[in-house]
């Protein structure tokens, strides 16, 4: 069990309803989701065409979303407003990497003199991206709607007691899906959506958007065309990774976009899978998968954009249901029950070590006891050893031609520089061989240890002597 990770997890836990709503040229979609503590649904969807002219847009989005919300039991506590890409202007800059702490200061400065606006005319965000180099840079993509544009929605929603808290792009909300649906192995990806005559080309990295751009459908509808513009954009955009591994998703729900994919990359389908609700009603169009993320956005599923000033945000202080609190102290007396019984089971486990060490200590010292034996044993038998190369050797040598043939031995002892001879004298006196063993240059002192007897086998005697290296 990894604890701090759960711990992480558990800041996710909520009980809450959430609304998704995203404007397009020809429809709005609502999507109404719902968060029951990690689990998330979708209860309602919903897909209104808009007239034609963009004059009658508003009072057609003011019916529609009253029609809509009279169908829900209770408002949503939390709302997300997405709009088109293509009403976004992007621009893009490039800032080294010690310009971080003052990015905010840095964007202002710049914002006017990348996009087509005064800055009191426009809401935007930014989102950045690390990029490698000898010098570390960073890239940073702005997206930014008119005011006129946001403020007529968002005063629409507050007079349906719908304060959004986020107002962002189809862009991300796109992602926001992709992720949910298509939980993805790779670091990587690439989603393109279709939307009136343009084609929406969205780049992903590491769960983030990092790059958005759009393209005329007519200038990519040969093959040969749409694949080298979608290499040059990832060569862009993913500078040094090859774009043979980054994979393409869409979300195409008839099949005409210039590109074709593996059936488990077709996120429409894929978020039929996983909520079969989206298609219920209205269809499968690509303004309802704006209306899906930005509805996951809702309920804290995903990162966003959010171009909505912090003024401006709908603040919801996140309350927890009495089962919510209830699973939460569950959870975390488990995460204490489990913590108390690792100490358990490590404390009875040194003890079982211990006890095992106390009982082979006995053992261990009769070892340790025998082993000093062996040493002592080893370092005289090198003394000994010593000894015989250096003395007795020698002397033995001397002896056997200084001892007469008449003599024989029938035991020698050394020990501590001394030699003790025993043996039997055939013909001769024992005397004579105490005379020739004085000539030894190996013996000093030498002498009888015991008196001679006179035997039948001859004369015996014990001599014993002092031994010197042989010189």
């Amino acid at each position: 069990m990894n604890l701090p990770l759960s711990v992480q997890r558990l800041a996710t836990v909520d009980y809450c309803d959430g609304l998704g709503i995203a404007v397009g040229s020809h429809a709005i979609s609502f999507v109404h989701s719902t968060k029951r503590f990690f689990q998330v649904g979708l209860k309602t969807t919903r897909t209104v065409p808009l007239p034609e002219a963009a004059a009658d847009h508003l009072p057609a989005i003011r019916r529609a979303l009253a029609d809509f919300l009279a169908g829900l039991e209770t408002l949503p506590d939390q709302t997300v407003l997405c709009l088109p890409r293509k009403e976004a202007s992007v621009s893009r800059l490039v800032v080294p990497e010690t310009a971080r702490g003052s990015l905010e200061q840095v964007i202002r400065y710049e914002v006017e003199r990348l996009l087509p606006f005064r800055e009191e005319d426009i809401y935007y965000d930014y989102v950045t991206t690390e990029e490698g180099g000898e010098e570390r840079r960073l890239s940073v993509v702005i997206f930014c709607f008119p005011r006129q544009t946001v403020d007529p929605l968002v005063n629409l929603l507050v007079e349906h007691n719908l304060r959004p808290q986020s107002v962002t792009l189809s862009s991300a909300a796109h992602a926001t899906t992709l992720f949910a649906c298509c939980p993805a192995a790779h670091r990587q990806q690439v989603l393109a959506a279709r939307e009136d005559g343009n084609l929406e080309l969205n780049f992903l990295n590491e769960h983030h958007l990092v790059a958005s751009h759009t393209v005329p459908i007519a200038r990519v509808a040969e093959a040969d065309t749409w694949t080298d513009t979608l290499a040059h954009s990832m060569t862009r955009n993913f500078p040094g990774s090859a774009v043979d591994t980054i994979p393409v998703f869409t979300w195409d729900e008839r099949g005409t976009l210039p590109v074709s994919v593996e059936p488990e990359r077709n996120l429409a389908h894929a978020a039929q899978e996983q909520f079969p609700v989206v298609a219920a009603d209205g269809g499968l169009s690509v303004v309802t998968c704006s209306a899906l993320g930005a509805a996951l956005q809702a309920v804290g599923e995903g990162e966003e954009i959010n171009v909505l000033p912090a003024s401006s945000r709908a603040r919801r202080e996140k309350t927890l249901s009495p089962l919510t609190l209830m699973f939460v102290g569950c959870v975390l007396a488990l995460s204490l029950v489990w913590a108390a019984s690792v100490v358990i089971q490590d404390r009875r486990a040194l003890s079982q070590v211990q006890d095992q060490i106390q009982a082979l200590a006995p053992a261990v010292r009769q070892v340790q006891d025998d082993e000093a034996v062996v040493h002592r044993l080893q370092a005289q038998l090198q003394t000994l050893r010593a000894e015989t190369r250096i003395r007795l050797t020698p002397l033995l040598q001397d002896m056997s031609e200084r001892i007469p043939q008449e003599v024989y031995l029938t035991g020698l002892q050394f020990k501590n520089g001394k030699v003790e001879l025993t043996g039997v004298a055939k013909s001769g006196s024992a005397s004579d061989l105490v005379g020739a063993l004085e000539a030894s240059p190996c013996l000093q002192d030498v002498a009888p240890k015991a008196p001679f007897k006179t035997t039948g086998q001859g004369e015996t005697f014990t001599l014993g002597a002092q031994v010197d290296t042989c010189g």
